[in-house]
């Protein structure tokens, strides 16, 4: 009876492991897809005037953070998004997406057990449109920040490769957001995590 019952509980552990293994595995393909895609455009080309559309970038940072929820979940984290409803841009919203997404995604990943990532839009005194992700983990030093948009560049401790990915996420969401008229820069410090901070010139916001 006892080893039918420890091999009931293996199989399982065994069901629930995978599951959780599938689940990640498909927000993963999600992100890694969609940056592919994103990838095979030349580097330094604008985003078509023709695909630009103007929209509200909070529905554009709920709709992101949603596709991220999953993996959240598997590490009890809380994904919060707020802001202004009226902020518009006019940019192509695929490829802004995408900027957004591999932003959550970095936060997620690098965050805690039970931290929490924190998506705010705003406006500022200057007329641009802004956009914050900001996430929990254990913070980039100084002499980092600079090449954390480069390609492959990794900067150890809890950013390792024990996390996972690429390397490319970062240095993607900069082209995403530089084909859209924007400038994307972080500011960070050690263990009090990171702020990713997106920002469109006044040219660039549209109405709805």
């Amino acid at each position: 009876m006892t080893l039918r019952m420890s091999y009931g509980r293996r199989l399982q552990r065994s069901a629930l492991w995978g599951k959780s293994l599938c689940r990640k595995a498909g927000t993963s393909l999600i992100t890694a897809t969609s940056s592919a895609a994103c990838w095979r455009r030349p580097p330094g080309l604008r985003a078509s005037s023709t695909a630009s559309t103007n929209f509200a970038l909070l529905d554009l940072a709920r709709e992101s953070a949603a596709l991220l929820n999953v993996l959240a979940e598997e590490k009890s984290q809380d994904v919060l998004v707020e802001g202004e409803e009226g902020i518009t841009v006019c940019a192509d919203r695929l490829i802004l997406r995408q900027a957004l997404v591999n932003l959550i995604d970095n936060a997620v990943r690098y965050s805690p057990v039970s931290g929490t990532i924190r998506v705010r839009i705003a406006k500022s005194a200057a007329g641009e449109a802004i956009v914050e992700v900001r996430d929990s983990c254990s913070g980039i030093e100084l002499e980092h920040q600079a090449r954390v948009f480069d390609r492959f560049y990794r900067i150890g401790r809890d950013r390792s490769r024990d996390s996972g990915g690429a390397g490319l996420g970062l240095s993607i969401a900069k082209w995403a957001v530089e084909a859209n008229a924007g400038r994307i820069d972080v500011e960070s410090q050690p263990d009090k995590g990171c702020t990713f901070r997106i920002r469109f010139p006044l040219a660039a916001i549209g109405s709805l």
